[in-house]
């Protein structure tokens, strides 16, 4: 099983590639987070990851600052300092000392506003 895993994550080579593993609500989901990463933090880089099975976000200054993760029924949008981060819609999910996320299952869940707010507050904090 874990050989047919890496055969498949060396198949995944675009966000395209990575998105056809998941149902279709997944997969339109995860394309308006997508465009809105693009739309707030237009300088922000996209890399697959395979392994990982996710997208990852890097600002030029800042370095990484969130990531998709695609469920099999809803998407993670992980902040890798978001403990740190300010949240007053109170979004963010998670208790350990650093990572936090907002889960997204259904277009509902997607407040422009507040993920905007924690996109830049993010992409300022990042990680090299």
């Amino acid at each position: 099983m874990a050989r047919e895993r890496k055969r498949a994550d060396a198949a995944i080579r675009t966000p395209e590639d990575l998105l056809a593993l998941f149902p279709d609500p997944v997969r339109h989901l995860t394309e308006r987070l997508r465009m809105l990463v693009r739309a707030t933090l237009p300088t922000a880089t996209e890399h697959v990851y395979p392994g990982w099975r996710a997208l990852r976000y890097r600002d030029a200054h800042g370095g990484y600052f969130c990531g998709l993760f695609p469920q099999s029924d809803h998407i993670r949008l992980l902040f890798e300092h978001g403990a740190a981060l300010p949240d007053p819609a109170r979004q963010l999910e998670g208790t350990t000392k650093q990572v936090r996320y907002v889960a997204i299952r259904t277009s509902r869940d997607i407040r422009v506003r507040a993920l905007r707010q924690l996109l830049r507050a993010a992409a300022l904090h990042g990680s090299t």
